[in-house]
């Protein structure tokens, strides 16, 4: 059963079984909020709301973009006791899975096989289908009257499709845990289950948000990261924390806890990775570990588990455009180099478009920042809120710009990159329209207003990328 069937069928089992103390069961769409392609908010009597993710894993073979054919057994499961759910209007969370968990049981679906129950920071339980799909329900919020955990769709674009203010280590001063409101505070240590002890920021980025490493008075340590809750990048935190929640648990990423808004703050809480930002300059013991990740992430995400996902074709039909503006009114210190190339890289930025297209859940922002080496020299991949679903050669593809940034000539940066399994399959046409399209979208951002630090990594990843297009078109 696919996401948009499983959404639909829970609904209505919702609706049908539904005590007095519901009083509306609604899709993510219909209650304009955003976490992801598909879900239900619950609202009952006291207002209080119940907010439940559905993502899947795709029964091996079956594409979305075909109409589906359920797989069904000669029987269904055997009904189970539904839990009564309550008359109060209050919102319990572990009720509340039981509830659904049995009706879903007590369906009468022949295509249900079985389910399971999880626990932890975003508890759910998964619902396994015959044909080899698994769904996952996650609770994400249940929340009082009068609490939203996010702010409403827009009119406007969303984060996603947003121009990308890229993030070079510049210094902008970081919240502190002691500069949140004793209210947030207060509500975050009662989700983490502990007071807070101390804590460690991690200065950099370029957002004053929260991004600081906590030790709590059980002698667990947490990763906080949060922003107010009205700020313009919230919903990209939100984004990134629905992304987490949907990442296997085998891959090199750190495990999302919990997400939450407060009035002021939105917070999430992330298993605490003790580690440092490697160094990519030729002759770096960090390399090995850094390519081993992109290695083991490829597979690892293909299937997309991100049901929804915004495309990397979408992606790229926003970043590349940009030899199109330059053709339209060339600078007049642009590169002499790209002078009689420059209609020939309008018609491949174009065509790069579709080369993005793929079923890997792809990070698409790889760079030093992004990543931490622990201390047994594993390597962490951070900061998912740019993914997309599309090629699965695309993140170590991006990779090549930064290590000539740090020092690797471009053949060199290839042959790194080229033992990544994903990459060295990639079409050589798609990697060479790659870089022309991602040596454009930089040449035209190295021009736009900014500040100087900013403008000065646009500037840097011009360079790189022009000087691998240039290798790329030698070849």
């Amino acid at each position: 059963m696919r996401p948009a069937r499983l959404e639909t069928f829970l609904a209505q089992l919702m609706e049908a079984a539904a005590p007095p103390a519901v009083t509306d069961v609604r899709n993510f769409g219909d209650s304009n909020v955003m976490y992801s392609a598909y879900g239900l908010v619950l609202t009952t009597t006291s207002g209080g709301t119940a907010y439940t993710q559905i993502t899947a894993q795709q029964r091996p073979g079956d594409d979305y973009n075909t109409p589906e054919d359920p797989t069904e057994a000669d029987t269904a499961l055997d009904p189970v006791p539904v839990p009564d759910l309550g008359n109060d209007g209050g919102v319990d969370t572990t009720q509340l899975l039981a509830w659904l968990r049995a009706l879903v049981i007590s369906s009468g679906s022949k295509e249900v096989i079985g389910t399971e129950a999880f626990t932890g920071s975003i508890p759910g339980f998964k619902v396994m289908f015959h044909g080899g799909a698994v769904a996952y329900t996650n609770l994400l919020y249940a929340l009082p009257a009068g609490q939203n955990p996010r702010p409403a769709r827009s009119s406007g674009p969303q984060p996603a499709s947003e121009p990308r203010e890229e993030s070079p280590p510049v210094s902008a001063p970081r919240r502190r845990w002691t500069d949140l409101d004793p209210d947030t505070r207060a509500a975050v240590e009662q989700r983490l289950g502990s007071p807070v002890v101390h804590t460690r920021s991690h200065d950099g980025g370029y957002t004053t948000g929260l991004a600081s490493t906590a030790r709590l008075a059980d002698d667990r340590t947490v990763f906080l990261k949060g922003i107010p809750a009205e700020h313009e990048l919230a919903d990209m935190y939100r984004t990134e924390a629905v992304v987490n929640a949907a990442l296997p648990a085998h891959t090199s990423v750190p495990r999302l806890w919990w997400a939450d808004d407060t009035s002021t703050w939105h917070i999430q809480a992330y298993t605490a990775v003790d580690g440092r930002h490697p160094d990519l300059a030729p002759g770096s013991p960090d390399l090995p570990a850094v390519v081993d990740l992109l290695a083991h992430l490829a597979p690892a995400l293909t299937l997309c588990p991100l049901p929804g996902a915004r495309t990397m074709v979408d992606d790229f039909a926003d970043l590349f455009t940009r030899w199109h503006r330059l053709a339209d009114n060339p600078p007049a210190d642009l590169h002499p180099w790209y002078l009689d190339k420059i209609d020939a890289f309008t018609a491949a930025e174009t065509a790069a478009i579709d080369t993005g297209d793929g079923d890997t859940l792809a990070h698409l922002d790889i760079r030093a920042d992004n990543i931490l080496i622990d201390k047994t020299g594993r390597a962490w991949l951070v900061d998912w809120a740019w993914a997309v679903r599309g090629a699965a050669w695309a993140d170590p593809a991006t990779l090549i710009a930064q290590l000539i940034i740090a020092g690797h000539t471009p053949s060199a940066a290839e042959q790194l990159v080229s033992s990544v399994p994903a990459y060295a399959a990639a079409p050589p046409d798609a990697v060479t329209g790659l870089a022309i399209g991602l040596t454009g979208y930089w040449e035209a951002e190295a021009r736009a207003p900014t500040g100087p630090e900013l403008r000065a990594y646009r500037e840097r990843a011009a360079h790189a990328d022009r000087a691998w297009l240039r290798h790329r078109l030698a070849v």
